[in-house]
């Protein structure tokens, strides 16, 4: 029952949007995981059928700050050498979803930092293949270098950036034991891995004159892959300590940390990103869980809850449903719009050949008891699975002390 009706909500938020300007310091903010968007497909021409959909959704909003995951940030011969650029893939997207005028924050994550390459120079670029999987890195993942990094586009200006992607783990975590963790082969781990796979981000933005903290975020997913001594759950774990500790000056582990320091009390701040755990899982395995679970209990978690950001590749009848991309606004921060989009599938089957889709709606092929059938779906809905696996979430929310217009 939440879907439809979230979707509702949504909806209508898009209608208030307009009264409101950013002089009253009204911001919308949108985040989206868009599936494994990388130069290839940033480059492509004609716009490939994701990036054209990525693009029909986006219009949707009129925001002010977008937040996006899995974008990979460009190297020269990475994946091959026919590439020669160096972080240009943030303001390549920018232009083709109409913002080329907002400025943008983009570091390489450490994703593939240590794949390998093939005899010929090049990387594997599908990671679903036993091929990549066998040159991947297997202490940040991915199949080649800054495959999964994380960006932002936004119309304010920037006053300072705190970027962290070499902190190592056993220095945020004092306890933790990285010697029982393993490669799938049985290899052990390096005991210096980073706590970040990715990396971290805090981009503080100059609102008329206020000071907001823009937290990037995208964490490992608290899952093994078949690997029962993978360090995933622990890792997400700690990740999300960290993100506590930064937010709110507090976790449950004793924190030093020369040269990092949390936010100020009081600050204006939204977190957001793939935060890759469920909410409120019962299972013990997910320790990230309960850190989210207490954060929410000291921020304002703006994410619908129970409700879902990830249902798989594809459409699906019987889809697994995930609730894993996360936003949170600082307390002094007055929450006004918000949601998830995700249109209804309103899948239906034809009864004859002859039949064709009604408005509104698209034909597709789905599995059904293993067998493909022709389906009539939702042609938004297949449209947001074109874009990605993830659907977008968005906040609107105002900043202490100003004015609606």
């Amino acid at each position: 029952m939440w879907g439809p009706l979230l979707t509702i909500i949504s909806l209508l938020g898009f209608c208030v949007f307009p009264l409101f300007s950013v002089e009253a310091k009204m911001i919308t903010l949108v985040h989206y995981n868009i599936k494994e968007l990388d130069s290839t497909k940033l480059r492509s021409t004609p716009m490939s059928l994701q990036l054209g959909s990525v693009r029909n959704i986006l219009k949707r909003w009129n925001f002010d700050i977008l937040s996006v995951n899995e974008m990979q940030f460009d190297l020269p011969g990475v994946p091959s050498g026919d590439y020669g650029s160096r972080g240009e893939n943030m303001r390549i997207f920018a232009g083709l979803v109409g913002k080329a005028e907002f400025r943008d924050v983009f570091y390489p994550a450490n994703t593939g930092a240590n794949a390998r390459k093939r005899p010929d120079g090049t990387y594997a670029t599908n990671p679903n293949t036993p091929e990549a999987q066998a040159l991947a890195d297997q202490v940040n993942f991915g199949s080649f270098p800054a495959q999964y990094s994380t960006g932002a586009l936004f119309r304010f200006p920037q006053k300072r950036i705190v970027e962290i992607h070499d902190l190592r783990w056993k220095d945020f975590n004092k306890n933790i034991d990285l010697s029982k963790f393993k490669e799938p082969n049985g290899t052990p781990l390096p005991t210096d891995m980073g706590l970040f796979d990715k990396n971290f981000t805090d981009v503080v933005l100059d609102v008329d004159g206020q000071e907001l903290h823009l937290i990037l975020l995208h964490t490992v997913p608290s899952y093994h892959f078949g690997n029962m001594s993978s360090p995933n759950f622990q890792r997400n774990a700690d990740q999300l300590r960290f993100l506590e500790w930064y937010l709110t000056g507090e976790t449950d582990l004793a924190v030093e940390l020369p040269g990092i320091t949390p936010l100020k009390k009081g600050s204006s701040a939204v977190a957001v990103g793939d935060f890759n755990v469920g909410l409120n899982s019962a299972d013990p395995t997910q320790v990230g869980a309960q850190v989210l679970s207490r954060l929410a209990k000291k921020w304002t978690l703006w994410t619908p809850a129970p409700d879902y950001t990830n249902d798989g590749d594809g459409v699906r009848l019987k889809p697994t449903r995930l609730l894993l991309d996360f936003i949170f606004l600082s307390p002094n921060l007055l929450k006004v719009e918000g949601g998830i989009y995700h249109p209804d599938a309103n899948i239906t089957f034809p009864q004859s050949p002859s039949d064709t889709a009604p408005n509104g709606m698209v034909e597709v092929m789905v599995k059904e008891q293993g067998h493909e059938k022709r389906a009539f779906v939702n042609a938004d809905y297949v449209e947001c699975k074109n874009g990605s696996d993830h659907y977008p979430v968005w906040a609107t929310f105002e900043l202490p002390n100003s004015k609606k217009k």
